[in-house]
Formats: C-alpha cells, sequence, structure tokens
C-alpha cells in the first residue's frame, strides 16, 4: 500500500488516542486527505482497499471517511488555515471564489450611511481578507487574468475597485430623507 499505509495507522492511531486518553472525538468529515495525481475515485478505491486490507481491524475506525457525501478525500487541493494548497487550477478558482465573496459583502455596505464606519469597515475587515490571501498565495495565482471562454475574472484588481468605490461613495438622500451611498 505505499504510504497509504502508515499514514492511515496514525491518522486512526491518534482518533483512537483523543477518544482514550482525553475523551475527544475527532470530527471526521472534516478531516481531508489530500492525494494528487490521481483519479478521485482511484483515491477513495485505495484508502478502502488499504482498510479491507488491515487484518488488525485498526482502520476501521476510518471507514466513515469513505461516504462519498463528506468529500474528505481531496485530488485537486485543500485549504489549510484559509489558505489554499494544491493544483494552481485550484488555488485560482479559491481565489476567484474568495474576491466574489468579498465583492458581495462590499455591495452589501451601502445601507450604511456613516462614512466613517464604512471606511472601517474596508480597512480592518474586508481588505484584511483579501491581505491574508495575498500574503499566503503566490502571485502568479493571485493575478485576475480573463480567459475568453470563461468570461470576466474575478480578482484582486476587482475587489480593490469596489472598496475604492464604495469608500468614496457619496452618501445619497432618498425621497423618505434616508441616507444612502451611491
Amino acid at each position: 500500500m505505499g504510504k497509504i499505509e502508515p499514514t492511515l495507522l496514525a491518522l486512526a492511531d491518534a482518533v483512537r488516542s483523543f477518544k482514550e486518553d482525553a475523551d475527544l472525538e475527532v470530527c471526521l468529515s472534516k478531516c481531508t486527505i489530500y492525494m494528487p495525481g490521481i483519479p478521485k475515485e482511484r483515491a477513495h478505491q485505495l484508502i478502502r482497499d488499504c482498510i479491507d486490507a488491515d487484518e488488525s481491524g485498526t482502520l476501521e475506525i476510518l471507514r466513515p471517511m469513505l461516504a462519498h457525501a463528506l468529500d474528505v478525500i481531496q485530488v485537486q487541493g485543500l485549504c489549510v488555515v484559509g489558505t489554499p494548497m494544491g493544483a494552481s487550477k485550484y488555488v485560482r478558482e479559491y481565489v476567484r471564489s474568495k474576491c466574489g465573496t468579498i465583492c458581495k459583502d462590499v455591495e452589501q455596505m451601502r445601507i450604511c450611511s456613516d462614512p466613517l464606519i464604512r471606511y472601517q469597515l474596508l480597512k480592518f475587515c474586508m481588505n484584511t481578507r483579501l491581505s491574508f490571501l495575498s500574503r499566503n498565495v503566490t502571485p502568479d495565482n493571485m493575478a485576475s487574468c480573463c480567459d475568453p471562454l470563461e468570461g470576466a475574472h474575478i480578482g484582486p484588481a476587482h475587489v480593490d475597485q469596489k472598496m475604492l468605490t464604495r469608500c468614496c461613495a457619496p452618501p445619497q438622500v432618498t425621497p423618505s430623507g434616508y441616507r444612502t451611498p451611491r
């Protein structure tokens, strides 16, 4: 089984030790096994074969991880403490998704009429999320590029533009007298 069996034995030992020594449950659905370079079905099969071949039954505790709905076994990449790792395509898609989420959150700030609060939210909440990604992801994976087949790419430049627009937008007075930013 190569490197898979010792890794699974270490994981099973950790799960068992947490339970026996500290009365703690490891949530296996939140664990991730990263197996790059092979198809996902093959990765599932290799782990299943390893668990089935274990005569001692030590690895049986890991069988719940094989449920496809849990998405525990990853072959493209994984996210550790908010930092994507793996194939460039996976990392770029993660960055794109995060930038899109930040842009949507910035748009929701239009209900805030106080410019100081708007600025503080942008500086200390929205901007730090993008800064964290920028510190932990390589520049080539952070770069915005537009794939003609995919359409517009959402990236850091779009987030910066959205923040600048939202921060500098003067509040508008509605007919009811309520001030909203543009």
